[in-house]
């Protein structure tokens, strides 16, 4: 049920062209939305922020001892997530886009330094392990800089659709989230710096702030123990106002509203270009198809640390007490309780033997079972992430063969490549979206890029503009694991390094693809292939044919050439009728060279003459075959 919320209506300085009963009905419909989301969230916000305290070891009394059970396994988890590089490739679906991504692969690479990505990931990370999924907003174009500007969200002051699964829903767009939203701090100048805010005079520095946002403040200070710092009470230019940022469904939009004093004042309402999806990128680290939140790490640990801490400080109590010990005295014998005080030097008189005269109560010891709960609540934590004390650079906590280590840390590998393959989900995602930016918001005959490019030969630099990023067809996005493709890689090297010498012997082996391709299962890039490998004439050769046979023109055979070779090369081009019956006339040719051996030596030996030469012979001329080839083989 939505709160009862005056609306402002007097003296606005901009109504954004609503009559006073639109303005009342959007302004109704944001109040019941984020009052909804609020009474859902709550409890979420609660636990979240008990659990800050926890990961910092701040949820204890002074005396007490906490146990940092989830802070190594969290970090370690996430070292090994942030330190994989996700390698992000654009691939083109069409002949004509080629030069397009060819620009498109360091442009994004170029492009994420100037977000700041790498402090984006751990971000987003950070997030998605904290809180199960993690947002970061996409809305805003940086025009200075011609680059999209990226945003991490906070989870802990996100107001969510109840009903959402996700972001934008399953392929059909179920489950999608309907409203969002957020309450965020800006100065006036920063207000007026973006022209999309209005009424800005009319916004108010008072107690009418988000009581979410402030409550998550204190907590997140007092996790740090900053529990004596006050709120600040600032006045003049650096006081910050309270707007709360809606996204939300009007008039069959997407839009995103503006609100302050209380929610009780529009002070913006913009329509956002994008109108299929919104735009945020999601990130989910153990992900369900049944809830937005799924599984998170603290989820999986936060009951064995406060188990840990209740066994350590009861442990710790008895041996407080072992320490200082309570005593029976006789006092038949002993004349005064302050006669057992301490002191140095000091004569106690006793009556009668003194043997006995006072003895310990004797207390219980710590019994190997706390030691054994201590270490099976580590291990049971190990288990649900998958981070073991090996992982965490510590000493194994009993002997382990070099086998069983092998074993457990290729267990613990399958484990981070799998969340690594789904961080890689939202990794696509997002460079997906910052393609779409560029479609959105680089203007054609206006923007210009420059971009600066680190080759074998030095740095040089391409200049771009809306017809060198922008496909015809959006490209597809290529996005792969570092650490899963170098273990793959080492997999397949040493498969390959086991039946090299035995392939490098056969006769009829291709070895010049036999050396390229072990280059490649040894980590060479490919501008260094290119330096290495130069291209052979038939290569060449091919490639230029390639560019008839994309156009759809029949370009003959050559007798001299080396089929297998042209073959290769012609995948390259344009699949079409040109296409397959150039194939099917070096098929052909490489039966007839088998039957007639004096055309196969005529061929080899020109051949020879030609790499010693390093000449190419010219392109022949199209539609006019070069010898009596069988009229199959004349393609034209």
């Amino acid at each position: 049920m939505a709160k009862n919320i005056a609306i402002e209506h007097k003296n606005l300085d901009d109504n954004f062209g609503f009559s006073k009963e639109g303005y009342d009905a959007l302004m109704t419909q944001c109040q019941s939305e984020i009052s909804t989301s609020e009474s859902f969230m709550l409890l979420k916000w609660q636990i979240w922020r008990k659990r800050i305290k926890l990961m910092n070891n701040q949820k204890r009394n002074d005396a007490d001892i906490g146990d940092p059970l989830i802070f190594p396994q969290f970090q370690t988890l996430l070292a090994a997530l942030y330190n994989d590089e996700l390698n992000v490739k654009f691939n083109p679906r069409e002949q004509g886009d080629i030069g397009v991504t060819e620009n498109l692969n360091p442009l994004y690479e170029y492009d994420a330094v100037l977000m700041n990505k790498p402090k984006i990931d751990y971000q987003w990370d950070w997030n998605a392990m904290f809180f199960g999924r993690a947002l970061v907003y996409m809305f805003e174009y940086d025009r200075k800089k011609k680059v999209p500007s990226p945003e991490v969200i906070n989870m802990m002051t996100f107001y969510r659709d109840p009903n959402a699964k996700s972001v934008n829903g399953d392929s059909k767009g179920r489950n999608a989230m309907r409203w969002g939203g957020r309450p965020i701090l800006l100065t006036k100048k920063q207000l007026e710096d973006q022209k999309e805010y209005k009424n800005i005079n009319k916004i108010t520095v008072s107690d009418k702030t988000d009581a979410n946002l402030a409550e998550t403040e204190r907590e997140i200070k007092d996790a740090q123990g900053l529990t004596s710092i006050q709120s600040e009470n600032i006045v003049g230019e650096n006081s910050q106002l309270t707007i709360y940022e809606h996204l939300t469904h009007h008039n069959g939009k997407k839009v995103v509203v503006g609100l302050a004093n209380g929610n009780t004042l529009l002070v913006r309402y913009t329509i956002l270009k994008d109108q299929e999806e919104w735009g945020i990128i999601e990130r989910s680290i153990y992900p369900d198809s049944l809830s937005w939140d799924g599984v998170n790490v603290v989820d999986l640990l936060e009951d064995k640390q406060r188990a840990r801490s209740v066994l350590m400080n009861a442990a710790l109590f008895n041996v407080n007490t072992n320490v200082h010990t309570m005593y029976m005295y006789d006092i038949s014998r002993i004349n005064s309780a302050s006669d057992l005080d301490f002191a140095f030097n000091k004569h106690i008189g006793v009556q009668g033997d003194p043997t006995g005269a006072v003895q310990a109560i004797p207390r219980a010891q710590v019994s190997n079972e706390v030691q054994f709960m201590l270490d099976f609540l580590q291990k049971e934590a190990q288990v649900a992430t998958g981070v073991s004390e090996i992982k965490q650079g510590a000493m194994a906590g009993s002997k382990r063969t070099a086998t069983e280590i092998a074993t457990v840390s290729e267990g613990a590998e399958t484990r981070f490549s799998l969340s690594a393959k789904i961080f890689g989900w939202s990794e696509k995602e997002f460079a997906r979206y910052w393609y779409k930016m560029y479609k959105m918001h680089f203007n054609d005959y206006i923007d210009k890029k420059i971009l600066r490019l680190n080759g074998l030969n030095g740095l040089s630099w391409r200049k771009l503009g809306r017809d060198n990023i922008i496909a015809k067809v959006d490209p597809d996005v290529e996005v792969k694991s570092n650490i899963v493709s170098e273990a793959r890689r080492v997999r397949e090297l040493q498969d390959f390094n086991n039946s090299f010498q035995i392939l490098a012997s056969s006769p009829n082996i291709n070895l010049e693809f036999l050396i390229q391709k072990n280059a490649r299962l040894n980590g060479t890039k490919q501008n260094e292939m290119d330096q290495l490998f130069e291209p052979t004439p038939d290569q060449i050769i091919q490639r230029e044919e390639n560019e008839a046979i994309s156009q759809g023109k029949f370009v003959p055979v050559n007798p001299n050439d080396d089929d297998r070779v042209h073959l290769v090369e012609l995948q390259k081009s344009t699949d079409g009728g040109a296409k397959d019956a150039h194939q099917r006339a070096h098929i052909e040719m490489i039966k007839v060279k088998a039957k007639n051996q004096n055309i196969q030596g005529e061929a080899r030996e020109l051949e020879t003459v030609q790499r010693e030469a390093k000449t190419l012979r010219p392109t022949p001329e199209l539609g006019k075959p070069e010898f009596n080839a069988p009229k199959i083989l004349q393609t034209a």
